[in-house]
This record gives C-alpha cells, sequence and structure tokens, in this order.
C-alpha cells in the first residue's frame, strides 16, 4: 500500500510539472522532450509502474480509469508539444488551454481520488 500511495504522489507532482514544460515549449517553440516519448504513456515513470503493476490491480476502478486519464493526457501533451515545437503557438495554446487542461485536471481529480481510497 506505500509503494502505491507513493507513486500516485509522485505522479502528481510529475504531472503538475507538464504544465510548466508545455508553456514553455508554446512560448520559445523549443524543448528537450521529444514528441513521440511524450505522445505515449508508457514512458514517464509513472507509465512505466502503472503497466508493470497492471495484474495486480486490473480489476480497480480506480487504476482502471486512472490509466485511461494517463493515456489520454499523453495523447493530448504530445499534440500540444508537436504543435508549438512546429511553430503554430495559437493552435498549440488554444488546445492547452481547453483539451490538455481538461484532460490534466481529470487525470489529477482521479489521482487525489486513487489516493484518498487508500
Amino acid at each position: 500500500m506505500h509503494a502505491l500511495l507513493e507513486e500516485i504522489e509522485n505522479a502528481i507532482a510529475a504531472h503538475e510539472l507538464w504544465k510548466e514544460r508545455l508553456m514553455a515549449a508554446i512560448e520559445t517553440g523549443h524543448s528537450v522532450w521529444a514528441v513521440d516519448k511524450v505522445s505515449v504513456d508508457d514512458q514517464c515513470a509513472f507509465g512505466k509502474w502503472i503497466h508493470m503493476i497492471e495484474t495486480d490491480y486490473k480489476d480497480d476502478h480506480f487504476y482502471t480509469t486512472v490509466r485511461e486519464l494517463h493515456a489520454h493526457f499523453h495523447k493530448i501533451a504530445g499534440i500540444v508539444l508537436n504543435l508549438a515545437l512546429s511553430g503554430f503557438k495559437k493552435q498549440a495554446t488554444e488546445i492547452y488551454q481547453g483539451e490538455y487542461q481538461l484532460a490534466s485536471q481529470h487525470l489529477l481529480f482521479e489521482l487525489h481520488a486513487w489516493k484518498k481510497s487508500l
């Protein structure tokens, strides 16, 4: 249980950082992060972990919901980053302020709910 709580707390902190990273990419048109790595949900530390524990939690509502929301979050983050790095600042900003923020809020809400359930 302690390891699960720690992973959830780490995920919350790491995914909060993406707001800053994406805004910086939108503003500058540059990022050290590659779109192909950001777009998938199994490259970050939490993504690797959540895929690894699937057999232990596959029937858990929080696990399945968080995994789906996490994948969606990365898909949208990848779209924003791709637009930002391609010079489409306006479009990147619109998706960042809309669909990305919504995906981020949903993921963080569910992570906090999972944490409270432990």
